[in-house]
C-alpha cells in the first residue's frame, strides 16, 4: 500500500465525521502538507477497495452520492478484533510498549465506530527484554539453519525480592549455545526446542522469556530432529511428564464443577449421575501427567479418582505429602 493509499484510509477510518465529505477530506489532507484533487480521492478510493476485496471479498469505502465516503465493513468483525487485542493485552511477556505497537497496528484496520465498541485493559508493566525481538531472531536463525548463543537468567533473593542471575547450566561464560529447531506456544508463554551440546542425549528446551542478548552464532549447525518424534517430544513436555500408557480414567465429582470438567475434557465425555451429591465421568484414553494430577488436586474435595488404582493412589500420595507440613506445624 502506498503513502497516499495510507494517509486517506487512516483518515478516513478516524475521521468522527460518518460519512465524510470529499471536500472535509481534502481540508484534513491540505492540514497534512498533501495537496490533492476530488479526483484523486475517488481514484485513491477504488484503490484502496481493490486492495482490501481478498480479504474481507467487500467493499470497503463507498462513496454516497450527496453524503460523502464511509466504511462499509471493517477488515475485522468486532469480535475478531476484541480476540486478538485480548491476545496481546493478556499477554505476560510482552511490555508495555510492545503491547501499544501491536495494539496501534490492529488499529489501522478499525474505523472510529468500531473503536468505540472495543474493550481495552492493559498493564503497564515493563519487561528487561524484548519477546518480538527474540522470536524475530530466533525464527530467523531457523529458518536459515544458524546456531543461537544467549543467556539464560535464573533468580535468586535479594533484598526480599527476586533478582535476574545467570543460569549456572551454560558455557564458562554463562552462555547457551543452540542449534534451534522449532518455536512452541503453552499456556501463554514461548518455548524453544532445539540441540545443546552439553545435553547431547536428548532435545532442550528453553522459555524465550528467560532468554536475554539473543544472537545468531557461527558454528556448525547440528541437527538430530530425525532421532525423535517431534510432535510426541513436545506433547509430553507440555503434559509435564506423561506416565504410562493411556488409560480410561474413572472421576467423580460433584455437580457444581460440571463445567469445569466438560472444559477440561471436552464434549465427547461420557456421564452418568451417581446421585444428588455426585456425577461421574469416564474419559477413554487419558494420558496421565503431572499436569493433570496438579488439576485434580485443585479441585480439592469436589473430586476424587475413582479408578485406575495407580493414578487413585499418586493422587493420595500428594495429599499425604502436602498434609505432613501442615500438621509438622512449622511455621
Amino acid at each position: 500500500m502506498g503513502e497516499r493509499m495510507q494517509i486517506i484510509l487512516s483518515l478516513i477510518m478516524s475521521s468522527r465525521l460518518q460519512p465524510i465529505k470529499s471536500k472535509d477530506l481534502l481540508d484534513e489532507l491540505e492540514k497534512l502538507g498533501y495537496h490533492y484533487n476530488i479526483k484523486t480521492i475517488h481514484a485513491t478510493v477504488k484503490q484502496i477497495n481493490a486492495f482490501f476485496y481478498p480479504l474481507i471479498q467487500d467493499t470497503m469505502i463507498l462513496s454516497k452520492r450527496g453524503t460523502g465516503l464511509v466504511v462499509n465493513k471493517n477488515v475485522f468483525e468486532d469480535g475478531q478484533l476484541q480476540l486478538l487485542i485480548d491476545s496481546i493485552n493478556y499477554n505476560k511477556d510482552l511490555s508495555f510498549k510492545e503491547k501499544n505497537q501491536l495494539v496501534d497496528k490492529l488499529m489501522h484496520f478499525s474505523d472510529e465506530s468500531q473503536r468505540k465498541r472495543l474493550i481495552f485493559h492493559m498493564e503497564k508493566d515493563e519487561k528487561p527484554f524484548s519477546l518480538m525481538l527474540n522470536l524475530s531472531t530466533l525464527m530467523k536463525a531457523i529458518a536459515e539453519r544458524k546456531n543461537i548463543i544467549f543467556d539464560y537468567v535464573s533468580y535468586r533473593i535479594e533484598e526480599g525480592h527476586p533478582r535476574e542471575v545467570a543460569s549456572k547450566h551454560g558455557n564458562k561464560n554463562g552462555q547457551y549455545v543452540v542449534s534451534p529447531y522449532t518455536i512452541v506456544l503453552d499456556n501463554n508463554h514461548y518455548y524453544l526446542v532445539g540441540y545443546y551440546n552439553k545435553r547431547s542425549d536428548s532435545l532442550s528446551m528453553y522459555r524465550i522469556d528467560r532468554m536475554r542478548r539473543v544472537m545468531t552464532h557461527r558454528g556448525d549447525y547440528i541437527d538430530i530432529r530425525e532421532q525423535y518424534d517431534m510432535d510426541d517430544y513436545i506433547s509430553r513436555a507440555f503434559h509435564m511428564f506423561v506416565n504410562g500408557k493411556p488409560t480410561d480414567l474413572v472421576l467423580r465429582f460433584k455437580p457444581q464443577i460440571l463445567r469445569e470438567v466438560v472444559s477440561r475434557f471436552g464434549e465427547s465425555i461420557h456421564l452418568r449421575v451417581v446421585d444428588d451429591s455426585w456425577y461421574e465421568a469416564i474419559i477413554k484414553d487419558q494420558s496421565y501427567s503431572r499436569g493433570l494430577a496438579m488439576w485434580i488436586l485443585m479441585l480439592g474435595e469436589n473430586a476424587y479418582v475413582v479408578s485406575p488404582t495407580h493414578i487413585r493412589e499418586d493422587i493420595k500420595r500428594e495429599l499425604d505429602k502436602t498434609l505432613m507440613y501442615y500438621k509438622k506445624g512449622v511455621f
